[in-house]
């Protein structure tokens, strides 16, 4: 299996984003806005896992 551009994008925002929310637990809305992220990218990666499954 190839491994898109757009699977370690959104690989590389989740470990990103999981670091800084980590780096800044005293501030609840940078956490916060992380988790956001961190969802959304989430589930942009599974919808892509997916769809390459059922290719």
């Amino acid at each position: 299996m190839i491994v898109s551009c757009s699977v370690f994008q959104r690989m590389n925002a989740i470990v990103g984003l999981t670091a800084i929310a980590g780096a800044n637990v005293e501030s609840q809305d940078r956490v916060i806005e992380c988790l956001g992220k961190i969802t959304e990218s989430s589930r942009h990666l599974l919808g892509l896992i997916n769809s390459n499954k059922n290719a």
